[in-house]
């Protein structure tokens, strides 16, 4: 017996000293299982909803004879998301500590999202609804008076998320013509249209990583190297990427990585294409846009020798020419904009606009649901437009990153709805300057963002998951910025 416990004991000192030896190794294997572990719970999770399934995705959906009902699946895949959110963190704090090659990280992204490139779609059915207003739209049909429904009785609209099939597009022009672009190159196929919309979002998710670095590079910093590691720790593996990037593939990765290009073009004064990159954002997805006047600001408070008015006439001509030009490339490309209105029907427990609402409810009372709901999103609005106001007018102050990260990230926290995939809109443009606070700020968002519309859980138990979910990441981010700023005073004495 003593000599099998001391067998087992060596073992395990032996594995502990091959982690410590070779930890990037370490990680890819343990994210790989992870993230497995997180896609076969997903798929699971997928085939008890109140859909059908598009594919059995070699036998991970199978809802194994469980019901709509069962909290089984959905407890499973969150606690492997939580998983993946604890190995991002140890992640992070390894690549911080050692000196890792890139390409070892590259390689760390290449074992930790093939199992979400491989499986099936998880979290939501984006994808399935995605590949949907393709067929509308090789139908002949205006996405953005026809939603998903439209189609009658199809298998692929069987695969939406009920709520979403009377939804039409959000997408801007060009984001329609990639969503045409997936069953045209498939052939006509539903799932050959979801592998293709997959196959973009692995590419957007590959250039994130890349730009991110390469903005992180460009920073006049002494750590320029230690940076770009980070930056793409932060992209590549963020768990939030993972997910809705790679694994649901949304128009956000595309519209993302057009705006991480433009934010580098900037950053290298080539500002006409920065200009035109942003203008391409926005056509993906309209909230892109907000970047533009960024830009603008950005511009003019460090032209050098150009007046005022020709810096804006120039750059406001390049980004409407650019907008105007992918309207007119796709039929109804300027529909997006009476689509907006019809976007926010639902209502989200978390959204700042949705709580100012129910904030409002004993000061105005009598007031109905909806007057509530109008009066809060219209608060929310407002301070948005106060804060982007903000932004531009102290552009000078900051990088150009840093300001279109904040901007973004105002939209998506006072939106009318907040959902997890538009916290990647600003995080994303965060991640290649994030050190110190603002490192912990992103991290605490990201964790936060994958507990926020938790899949599988009844209305009311995800509102109490994702309460206390937040209640946790908010408890140890203010934890972990106590001892931080603790560290900074004992460190000053």
């Amino acid at each position: 017996m003593n000599d099998l416990a001391e067998k087992a004991l060596h073992g395990l000192d032996t594995a502990r000293r091959q982690v410590t030896d070779r930890p990037v190794a370490a990680l890819a294997i343990a994210g790989f299982v992870v993230s497995a572990a997180v896609v076969a719970a997903g798929g699971v999770e997928a085939a008890t909803r109140p859909t059908r399934v598009l594919s059995g995705w070699l036998g991970l959906q199978d809802d194994h004879g469980l019901t709509s009902r069962a909290l089984a699946p959905a407890t499973l895949l969150l606690l492997a998301v939580v998983l993946l959110v604890l190995l991002w963190l140890a992640a992070l704090e390894i690549v911080r500590r050692t000196e890792v090659p890139e390409h070892r990280i590259w390689l760390l992204v290449a074992a930790w999202s093939t199992p979400f490139a491989i499986g099936p779609p998880l979290m939501d059915t984006a994808a399935y609804a995605s590949a949907a207003f393709g067929f509308v739209q090789r139908a002949g049909h205006d996405p953005y008076t026809n939603p998903p429904s439209s189609l009658g009785a199809d298998t692929l609209v069987d695969a939406v998320d009920p709520a979403a099939r009377g939804t039409v597009s959000a997408a801007g022009p060009l984001g329609s013509m990639l969503q045409h672009l997936a069953p045209t190159v498939a052939g006509g196929t539903a799932l050959g249209a979801v592998l293709v919309l997959r196959v973009l979002g692995v590419l957007a998710a590959i250039a994130i990583t890349r730009l991110a670095a390469e903005i992180a590079g460009a920073a006049d910093t002494d750590s320029v190297a230690g940076q770009r590691r980070q930056a793409m720790v932060l992209a590549g593996l963020n768990p939030l990427l993972l997910f809705y990037v790679v694994s649901s593939p949304h128009v956000d990765g595309p519209m993302t990585a057009l705006v991480l290009a433009a934010l580098l073009a900037a950053r290298r004064r080539r500002w006409s294409l920065a200009l035109g990159l942003a203008a391409l954002a926005g056509s993906v997805s309209p909230q892109a846009f907000v970047v533009v006047p960024v830009l603008l600001a950005v511009h003019v408070a460090g032209r050098r020798r150009a007046p005022v008015w020709l810096v804006l006439a120039r750059d406001v001509a390049v980004a409407g020419v650019v907008a105007v030009a992918a309207g007119l490339l796709q039929p109804h490309g300027f529909g997006w904009l009476g689509a907006l209105s019809e976007q926010f029907a639902a209502h989200t427990p978390y959204a700042a606009g949705n709580a100012a609402g129910r904030l409002l409810a004993p000061i105005v009372q009598g007031a109905s649901y909806d007057d509530l709901a109008t009066a809060g999103r219209i608060s929310a609005a407002a301070a948005g437009v106060c804060t982007v106001a903000y932004l531009l007018v102290s552009a000078r102050h900051r990088p150009v990153e840093r300001t279109a990260g904040f901007a973004l990230l105002a939209l998506a926290l006072l939106a009318p709805n907040l959902y997890p995939w538009y916290l990647t809109w600003g995080l994303l443009c965060l991640v290649p300057g994030a050190t110190g606070e603002r490192r912990r700020g992103v991290i605490a968002l990201a964790a936060a963002g994958c507990v926020l519309v938790p899949p599988g859980f009844a209305d009311t138990s995800a509102t109490v998951v994702t309460g206390v979910g937040l209640a946790v990441v908010a408890a140890v981010a203010l934890v972990v910025a106590a001892r931080a700023r603790g560290g900074r005073v004992s460190a000053a004495e």
